[in-house]
């Protein structure tokens, strides 16, 4: 039977606090090696903080929910939104107000953002805009964390066998 290569419209729902979760991790993981005593001091004081913010993330409880990945078009609307303009053989202009915020409305399908009177936030573009510079920064790491994984996996099934150790000729006049 044929594979199926249409990217398949599943949603994934991510939470908030994982992101600090990861930075706690990273954390950690630079003061176990570390030897010199300033920098673990350092760190420390860097993963306190952190801390206090997986407790924030976590009492706060936000998510958002994406697309499990990109289809072609999307992926395609992605680069052309944040592209200023472009010349063949020369570089691409890229708009910066743009960079990064064009990702983010192709994979966000819906958030538990609320407003100022506590009520849901519509997700869209002016609603993305109008959150704080953390938030942001929250939503975007977010979503970058998401790629990297599904861009594992991706490459972990790229990975295994099939089944037979040599490959076969691309000629059938190889065999002979």
């Amino acid at each position: 039977m044929p594979r199926c290569r249409t990217v398949r419209p599943d949603v994934v729902r991510l939470f908030l606090v994982d992101v600090h979760r990861h930075e706690q991790n990273e954390l950690e993981t630079k003061l176990t090696n570390e030897r010199d005593p300033e920098t673990r001091k350092a760190l420390q004081q860097e993963l306190d903080e952190c801390l206090e913010r997986v407790a924030q993330a976590h009492e706060d409880g936000d998510w958002i929910e994406v697309k499990r990945e990109l289809n072609a078009g999307e992926t395609r609307r992605v680069f052309t939104g944040l592209v200023k303009s472009m010349q063949a053989g020369e570089k691409a202009e890229l708009n910066p107000e743009q960079v990064g915020k064009t990702k983010l409305l192709e994979y966000i399908v819906d958030w538990s953002l609320v407003n100022f009177d506590g009520s849901r936030l519509p997700f869209s573009a002016a609603a993305l805009d109008s959150q704080d510079q953390d938030t942001y920064r929250e939503i975007d790491k977010a979503v970058d964390l998401h790629e990297e994984a599904i861009e594992k996996e991706r490459a972990e099934r790229k990975n295994v066998r099939t089944g037979g150790t040599r490959s076969s000729p691309t000629s059938l006049s190889a065999v002979s």
